[in-house]
């Protein structure tokens, strides 16, 4: 009778719902392996002088940080698979241009292939926070990550910049290392302003002013939401 499938269908869909409703949610996994990655790039690019290896060894390290925060917001197989051979491309005209002998690799590409990686990883990141309706340490562990990408990222157009330009990028240095790029680019972007080290040219200034704005709108906006909402219940999508 029609009542009674009617009534049939109505328990197996509350049936359905009590299981998902029982069944354990799966935690997570978290930022903390990407952050680690991060500092590690950081800290090999401050402390090597800008040498082909030191290059090579940040650019491998950006690669993993892509690849970890890829495998972190859980996406498709087949993209992570895809992101690996692209990351495995990047280092392979990465370790070619640290050859003496190959010179048909510019330095300027593996800073171009570094900063794309950056900007991948933050995109992904980004989109894994706004996807997640709750707020967690994890989640700010993850916003703490981006703001270090934004730092780097801006240091490998700095340098790009003035190897595009053939001048060099501050006023007070002829040549700068790839520490003097990331010293600059941090204090920018914490709008600090020692002011040991200024940008020269047009184009040197408005990439800092805009790295400042976006690091004051970044903790202001993204980081403040996420510490107020810390841990909130009954949070959703919408709100």
């Amino acid at each position: 009778m029609p009542g009674s499938e009617d009534g049939q269908s109505d328990g197996a869909a509350e049936s359905a719902q009590s299981r998902r409703l029982r069944a354990p949610r799966r935690r997570p996994r978290g930022y903390g392996l990407v952050l680690l990655t991060i500092v590690l790039a950081i800290v090999i690019a401050s402390l090597g002088q800008g040498g082909p290896l030191s290059q090579w060894v940040s650019l491998l390290l950006i690669g993993v940080a892509l690849l970890l925060a890829l495998r972190t917001a859980e996406v498709h197989p087949r993209t992570q698979r895809l992101a690996a051979v692209l990351v495995g491309i990047a280092l392979a005209f990465g370790l070619l241009s640290s050859l003496p002998s190959i010179s048909f690799v510019p330095a300027s590409l593996v800073l171009i292939i570094g900063a794309v990686l950056i900007a991948a990883t933050s995109v992904v990141l980004a989109g894994r926070l706004v996807q997640n309706p709750e707020v967690t340490r994890q989640a700010i562990v993850g916003a703490l990550c981006v703001y270090l990408l934004i730092g780097l990222f801006f240091s490998f157009v700095f340098s790009v910049s003035a190897l595009a330009s053939g001048a060099p990028f501050f006023a007070s240095i002829d040549v700068a290392s790839s520490s003097d790029y990331l010293y600059f680019s941090f204090v920018t972007l914490a709008t600090v302003g020692y002011g040991d080290l200024v940008a020269r040219g047009n184009l040197g200034r408005m990439l800092a002013a805009t790295e400042g704005l976006t690091g004051q709108l970044y903790l202001v906006t993204v980081v403040a939401l996420l510490v107020s909402n810390l841990n909130r219940p009954g949070r959703n999508r919408q709100d």
